[in-house]
């Protein structure tokens, strides 16, 4: 009955400092949450517009523009039309019939 008693002590014992261990793992995992939720609301509110604003790193970069695109000639489309050569498009209607 003794040993039984000891056992059951050394367990009670174990688990107290078990769930003193997870308390502790608890309280730093939700602090931790706790601060990088602030870090973001801090960064989104005011870092974020301080940096639109203070990014002075060189003169504005200006992006070329594009060279004219010559327009195709206006005239009826074909009836094959050479970009669709060979698509039936759908569930496989159109097109030719091929026979196997």
């Amino acid at each position: 009955m003794r040993a039984l008693n000891s056992v059951l002590t050394r367990l009670h014992l174990l688990e107290d400092r078990l769930l003193r261990v997870e308390r502790i793992v608890l309280v730093v995992t939700v602090l931790g949450m706790l601060s990088l939720a602030g870090y973001n609301v801090l960064y989104r509110n005011l870092l974020v517009p301080l940096q639109k604003d203070w990014a002075t790193s060189g003169p504005p970069v200006v992006a070329p523009r594009p060279a004219p695109v010559a327009k195709a000639p206006a005239g009826p489309p074909d009836a094959k039309g050479d970009a669709a050569e060979g698509f039936a498009g759908g569930f496989g209607g159109g097109g030719e019939a091929k026979e196997d």
